[in-house]
């Protein structure tokens, strides 16, 4: 979901799960953070097993 917010981007995420979609899913984000270029305001996501 993105909208505009004065002039500032929102984005919020919406994370799948299960065994090796919450691998790739944890990959994507650790990267996106690890960049540092995008604010989450809203984060759902669901179970990617024990």
């Amino acid at each position: 979901m993105f909208r505009r917010v004065e002039g500032e981007l929102s984005l919020s995420l919406a994370l799948q799960g299960g065994g090796a979609h919450g691998a790739f899913t944890w990959g994507v984000l650790d990267a996106l953070l690890e960049a540092g270029c995008y604010r989450f305001d809203g984060l759902s996501g669901t179970s990617a097993g024990r």
